[in-house]
């Protein structure tokens, strides 16, 4: 068993005396909710948490890049500004269809030794097409916060389908803590499965893990989308010049989206560059003591992007929204790989598993869109 070492030097961390009974700890993975809170600090106090991430939100300091790239070991951010070609950019103006901005969070990330963290955008923006990532002093991987992080981070907003409106405070990405990476090998997942229905069909029966048709062996689940051959497929973003203010709920699908119906085929040609919400044949559920990640994209399933949103937190069950874009021509066929699910642990269930404080999205089946917008 993996053991993780606390000096005393950590005593500024008073939620560790829950895990902490001696100096060896034997829990290893995620932090829940209840435990996030001591790793940042907000001028404002506030500290959206979920069950096993926490809200970030931006700043006012806005800059306008003309590009951008990751800092090196010991570089600062700041420092890269003339790199990025930064210019002074305002929360009243727009954020232009194809620029990237950047924009320092309110919160400070503090981290002891032994501790590290991965970022992933929110589904409000993954289901609205603006790309998010997160780059931190010294981290040279987007969306890392590393082993006991003191430094500045920073979010990197690029709009792709609609020009955008943020506002102070809004919260665009989350953050999952860590002290070891537990995703689940493939023997580990098998015991899991054999305990708890981690997937279901769309009726709500449970899937068995013997009727994985395709797998990869190393631990992860492979899901397939749903491509019915007649009524709802999904939606494709319109092209448009609208500006989307993000603090808005009562949008019109229609005004953005245009939905997208079988054919009779089974069969969906995606257009090179266009923005699709589609949905998977399965259900995820996630136990309350496990978290779960779905890969954005991999060159096994093809060259298309699957999604830009793919945490789940301990208690979601749903079908999995997909956030698709593609460079080429490709056809998906109904029931066809479209990405990869890994399993893991967190360190204790957390106090409000997702679904019990009426999450936007849990139970959704089928193409679920943003809380933007009002139900169809």
């Amino acid at each position: 068993m993996v053991v993780f070492t606390v000096s005393s030097t950590y005593t500024i961390f008073p939620f560790l005396e829950v895990i902490v009974m001696t100096k060896r700890v034997k829990k290893c993975g995620a932090f829940p909710d209840y435990m996030l809170s001591e790793f940042l600090r907000s001028p404002s106090g506030g500290i959206s948490l979920s069950p096993a991430s926490v809200d970030v939100t931006l700043s006012d300091e806005i800059y306008r890049l003309a590009r951008y790239t990751l800092p090196r070991s010991g570089e600062k951010v700041r420092e890269m500004l003339p790199l990025f070609g930064a210019t002074k950019h305002s929360l009243s103006m727009q954020f232009e269809l194809g620029v990237s901005y950047l924009i320092p969070l309110k919160e400070k990330i503090r981290l002891p030794k032994g501790v590290y963290g991965w970022a992933n955008p929110k589904s409000s923006t993954g289901r609205t097409d603006f790309h998010v990532q997160l780059i931190s002093d010294g981290s040279s991987r987007f969306d890392g916060i590393p082993d006991g992080f003191q430094g500045e981070t920073f979010c990197i907003v690029t709009p792709n389908s609609f020009a955008g409106i943020f506002s102070y405070g809004e919260s665009l990405s989350q953050v999952r803590v860590f002290n070891q990476d537990t995703r689940f090998s493939q023997q580990e997942l098998e015991k899991e499965w054999e305990k708890n229905p981690l997937f279901l069909r769309m009726d709500g029966t449970p899937i068995a893990f013997d009727e994985l048709v395709v797998s990869d062996n190393d631990g992860s689940v492979l899901m397939t989308i749903d491509i019915p051959k007649s009524g709802l497929i999904g939606y494709k973003a319109r092209l448009t010049r609208n500006i989307f203010d993000f603090s808005r709920r009562d949008y019109r699908i229609e005004d953005w989206f245009e939905p997208i119906y079988g054919d009779g085929t089974g069969i969906l040609e995606l257009e090179p560059g266009r923005f699709y919400i589609l949905y998977t044949k399965q259900q995820i559920c996630v136990p309350d003591h496990l978290a779960a990640e779905m890969s954005p994209m991999s060159a096994r399933n093809g060259e298309f992007r699957s999604h830009y949103a793919g945490f789940f937190d301990p208690g979601f069950c749903g079908t999995i929204t997909l956030e698709v874009r593609s460079p080429i021509s490709f056809a998906l066929r109904d029931d066809q790989p479209v990405g990869e699910v890994r399993f893991e642990r967190v360190l204790a269930i957390p106090k409000k598993p997702y679904g019990l404080a009426g999450h936007n999205y849990q139970g959704q089946i089928g193409p679920k869109m943003s809380k933007h917008f009002l139900e169809p």
